[in-house]
């Protein structure tokens, strides 16, 4: 999970996400809870600059959000405003922040 959790800060959305995934499927096997917790910090930053690129990204990673929060609700315990509407979304990216 060290080595992937380099790729986060990469400026393919694709390699972020498929290393979130990652240490996503690696979490499950950490017991410890600061180390759970130092994994969902640095998920959770990666996730939210994503939101603000182009449209399609931002539906695919608010799809990939929805999915993560099923099973780690505590993931964006404080990050609440990245769900606000913004006029200029499109209408799916609106349905799907909603």
């Amino acid at each position: 999970m060290e080595r992937v959790s380099s790729k986060l800060a990469h400026t393919n959305s694709a390699v972020a996400l498929s290393a979130i995934r990652l240490i996503l499927k690696y979490m499950d096997y950490l017991s410890h809870p600061d180390s759970i917790r130092t994994y969902n910090n640095k998920i959770s930053a990666p996730l939210i600059t994503m939101i603000s690129r182009e449209s399609e990204i931002s539906y695919l990673v608010l799809k990939t959000i929805n999915l993560v929060l099923q099973k780690r609700p505590l993931l964006l315990p404080k990050e609440l405003k990245i769900f606000f509407v913004n006029y200029h979304d499109p209408l799916y990216v609106k349905l799907e922040k909603l």
